[in-house]
């Protein structure tokens, strides 16, 4: 029943600073003056110590106890059979960081990810347009959540995700090229674009979809990515000027173009980009500048005011089950947010994907704080985190959470995953149907 719930909360909307403490008292650090500076270049690959390599088989754990063998999904949250578009690339991801690490032997991983291909080959499209927003992992019908087959329209973001995945697989894996190209060639990207660039989502609505900007997620400049991987003309959110200042930090993302939408930094976005391109295309090009910013946000704050701090999105075992941890949402720092918006800043979390995410091109000025959060690397996959508050593990154990921690082990070990992927060439979106 938890893991119904959280699913249905998500799908549905879609070192110089010493840890004192990790208790009932919450997660402290050391509180001290001054400003840290800005962080260098991120650290070169190095082998992973025997600690690293037990935190990496406890993420591939999660991947290989959740397997659903009819369709090749993982299961979204662990024990409950729904997966999304996103939680697909997931997969993806976990496969070739796992193979990269000698989890998994190659012919392992490139059946998996035949079966992932030969799903998507055959899955049913949302309005026969993009994937829709829920599959059930078990059987694959599409579906509302598990228990409830329907068309739950489709997200432009968790598209995006799976779009950069298909890329890759169509570069980077020739016994999968095609296959990739196959399932690419089955989707109406351009109803996933608005006509000024924007993603757009489609929710159910009768015979046709109601189309809407797909914003307040987090992750739209990563997802924008994958369009432009496959010549789509998507771009990020566009942003009013104001600069709001986080701990000593500008951030000019907080403040959308509609004032019914909320626009979260969140940690994920930048790291993705880093861990993946390299902060090289497709990312855009302040991408680099803006984990920077990320980073040195969240560390100020650990270092000023004594609070651990690693900002993401995440799952809860009870109500509210989803929540969006920001550095600074719609002018407002350090805000804690139901996707509707209402403030829960008393459940901050500090998020185990988030702050390897930061230790992966920082390692020295994350140390300490990743040390303490390895607790929650279980033999079932990595929980999402520790509440700032509270010191007590969120304990819920996710695909996306374990698939970055992969990533994240993968990049330590070799740098960028996806450097110098190929485009299509530049495409035009005509005015489409609703």
């Amino acid at each position: 029943m938890v893991s119904r719930r959280i699913f249905r909360a998500v799908a549905i909307l879609t070192s110089a600073v010493g840890l004192l403490a990790l208790s009932g008292c919450g997660l402290a650090y050391r509180a001290a003056t001054g400003q840290p500076e800005r962080a260098g270049a991120p650290a070169p690959p190095a082998p992973l110590t025997a600690e690293e390599k037990a935190w990496a088989r406890n993420a591939w754990r999660y991947f290989a106890e959740n397997d659903n063998a009819a369709t090749g999904l993982v299961n979204s949250v662990d024990q409950y059979p729904t997966a999304t578009a996103w939680e697909m690339a997931d997969t993806m991801a976990a496969l070739i960081a796992a193979r990269d690490l000698g989890l998994l032997p190659a012919a392992s991983a490139q059946e998996r990810l035949a079966r992932i291909l030969a799903f998507a080959g055959r899955m049913e499209l949302a309005y026969g347009r993009l994937p829709n927003r829920v599959y059930n992992a078990a059987t694959g019908v599409a579906a509302i959540d598990a228990d409830h087959p329907g068309n739950a329209g489709w997200s432009a973001v968790d598209t995006g995700r799976l779009l950069v995945w298909l890329r890759a697989l169509a570069d980077r894996e020739p016994a999968l090229a095609s296959a990739a190209r196959a399932v690419v060639a089955r989707f109406d990207l351009c109803a996933a674009i608005g006509a000024d660039g924007g993603l757009t989502g489609g929710a159910p609505a009768g015979p046709a979809p109601a189309r809407y900007r797909e914003a307040g997620r987090g992750y739209e400049d990563y997802a924008a990515a994958g369009y432009r991987l496959w010549g789509m003309p998507a771009r990020p959110p566009r942003l009013s000027d104001p600069v709001v200042k986080v701990d000593g930090v500008g951030f000019v993302s907080a403040v959308p173009d509609h004032a019914n939408e909320f626009t979260p930094v969140v940690t994920g976005d930048s790291v993705l980009q880093g861990l993946e391109f390299g902060w090289a295309a497709p990312a855009t090009g302040d991408m680099a500048k803006r984990a920077r910013s990320v980073e040195l946000a969240q560390r100020t704050r650990m270092l000023q005011e004594g609070v651990a701090t690693a900002r993401n999105d995440y799952l809860r075992s009870t109500a509210p089950y989803f929540l969006y941890g920001t550095v600074v949402a719609s002018g407002r720092p350090w805000a804690v947010l139901t996707p509707e918006g209402t403030e829960t800043s008393s459940l901050a979390l500090v998020s185990a994907k988030a702050a390897l995410g930061l230790w992966a091109f920082w390692p020295e000025r994350w140390n300490d704080l990743v040390a303490r959060l390895s607790s929650l690397s279980t033999a079932r996959g990595w929980q999402e985190g520790i509440y700032e508050a509270s010191g007590k593990a969120e304990t819920v154990l996710s695909a996306s959470t374990n698939a970055v921690i992969l990533e994240v082990l993968a990049y330590r070990a070799r740098g960028p995953l996806l450097t110098a992927l190929s485009s299509e060439p530049a495409r035009t979106c005509a005015a489409s149907a609703p």
